[in-house]
């Protein structure tokens, strides 16, 4: 790595003017193509850490009804009971979740320096400025996207989207700028914005990183920009960038005969991306993603609930990835632990892009376009099963249980809630929770401010109920 300093990007500037020998100034690493393209690996790098995508991100959203905290492992007590619970103070105390505030700035940080520092660049070709830029504009959406799910309540919660968001980070900040929170409805405009020009400008021929699924070619952004139109029930939208995602990935869905077996070996040929943690599990001290739920851990966090189990068919071949351990513990097999091997989670794959066209149709009342995406998941998880028939509502809704169980344990399920206005509805609890079951519209699906972060920017205001 050439910039592995800039794990720890800072936008606020030196405080002296003597530079370590061993790190490149921040006016040299932005200064060419080679610096700019370190920091924009340090950038993705970002997502790969623990408390990001290698950990808390990816799970923490299905413990309102994927998975149980195990209350013998104190880890599962400091990370996820809190969660589960529907009970995380403001404070964070006994909990490692107050990171997921700090990461996405840190990225953010990093990507704005990189997009300021573009235009004055005379390395490279222009083909290759511009797509430096839609992979920076990228990561600069994915970041304002999983903040805003996790701090701000979905587009539907007000009329216009209107009530409280992020800060909108969009340019270099200073030592003294303190940004206040920018409604719902701007930040989703800033994120559309971005990956729509990041769509245009992506482009893995002119990347020294092309011909691997852990680096952004356009059918991802076209993917993100499908999902984020979702969460804005923007139903055309997300309809038309599925099909284009679909058909610029020249992926096809994983067949029934080998899908079990691609989950084992962690290559999923359906994925269109993947965080890459491998390279941060020594120099951070990261942990994957198996040691949660993990197929073969020994002392798991948690468990997988029976409120998932009870949605598959007993012929379902999906049930299989859910098996038991010695304790009786259901564990998961898209996250088989080995001592020797490492699973890079998976961001966006193919089976997500049918179910949100599928979604995105039956919305539009055009039943027939959302069954054949739906029979596409659903009969290749359920051998000889009929087509499906229900129309309206009904085909709506069962279109959400088949995501649920296609994409469960990948990090969807209490956005995938608040943005269709759903009850948390749980039989599967651990003992002595607060709430096993959740009336929508209400504070706890979503995050507090972090109290530190208040206490460095008075501009932010605390969410309700916190």
């Amino acid at each position: 790595m050439l910039l592995l300093p800039l794990l720890g990007w800072l936008s606020c500037g030196n405080f002296l003017d003597i530079e370590p020998q061993d790190e490149l100034s921040r006016a040299e690493a932005l200064s060419t193509i080679r610096g700019i393209d370190a920091i924009l690996v340090g950038a993705y790098q970002q997502l790969s850490f623990t408390d990001y995508y290698a950990q808390s991100f990816l799970f923490f959203p299905e413990m309102v009804g994927n998975l149980v905290p195990l209350d013998d492992n104190a880890g599962s007590v400091l990370r996820y009971r809190q969660v589960h619970d529907l009970n995380v103070p403001s404070d964070y105390e006994g909990s490692a979740l107050n990171q997921l505030y700090d990461r996405p700035f840190t990225l953010l940080y990093a990507v704005n320096d990189v997009l300021a520092a573009l235009p004055d660049l005379e390395e490279g070709t222009p083909e290759q400025r511009a797509s430096l830029r839609g992979e920076a504009l990228h990561l600069r959406a994915v970041a304002h996207f999983d903040m805003v799910r996790v701090f701000a309540q979905a587009p539907g919660f007000s009329n216009g989207a209107a009530h409280p968001g992020i800060p909108l980070i969009d340019r270099p900040l200073g030592v003294l700028d303190q940004p206040s929170r920018a409604t719902v409805a701007e930040i989703y405009d800033l994120i559309v914005r971005d990956l729509t020009e990041a769509a245009d400008l992506v482009d893995p021929s002119f990347s020294r990183r092309n011909g691997d699924n852990v680096w952004i070619e356009p059918a991802v952004v076209l993917g993100a920009l499908a999902r984020v139109q979702a969460y804005r029930e923007d139903w055309q939208s997300c309809a038309e960038f599925a099909t284009r995602a679909i058909t610029a990935s020249g992926r096809e869905l994983t067949p029934r005969e080998t899908y079990l077996e691609a989950w084992e070996d962690r290559d999923l040929p359906e994925t269109l991306w993947r965080i890459d943690i491998q390279r941060l599990l020594t120099s951070s001290g990261g942990t994957s993603p198996a040691r949660i739920a993990g197929r073969g851990e020994e002392d798991p966090l948690c468990r997988v609930s029976e409120d998932l189990m009870s949605l598959f068919a007993p012929d379902d071949l999906r049930r299989q990835l859910y098996p038991q351990d010695t304790r009786g513990f259901r564990l998961t097999a898209k996250y088989p632990f080995s001592p020797s091997a490492i699973f890079n989670p998976i961001y966006l794959r193919l089976s997500e892009l049918y179910l949100l066209r599928a979604e995105a149709n039956a919305a539009l009342n055009n039943d027939a376009l959302a069954q054949a995406d739906y029979d596409l998941i659903h009969q290749r998880a359920v051998l000889n099963a009929p087509p499906i028939t229900l129309t309206g509502p009904e085909l709506l809704e069962e279109i959400r249980r088949e995501r649920r169980r296609e994409l469960a344990l990948e990090g969807h399920l209490l956005f995938d809630l608040s943005r269709w206005g759903a009850d948390i509805d749980r039989d599967d609890c651990a003992g002595s929770v607060r709430f096993c079951d959740l009336t929508y519209p209400s504070p706890y699906f979503i995050l507090p401010i972090p109290e530190d972060a208040l206490f460095r920017n008075p501009n932010l205001t605390q969410n309700e109920g916190y």
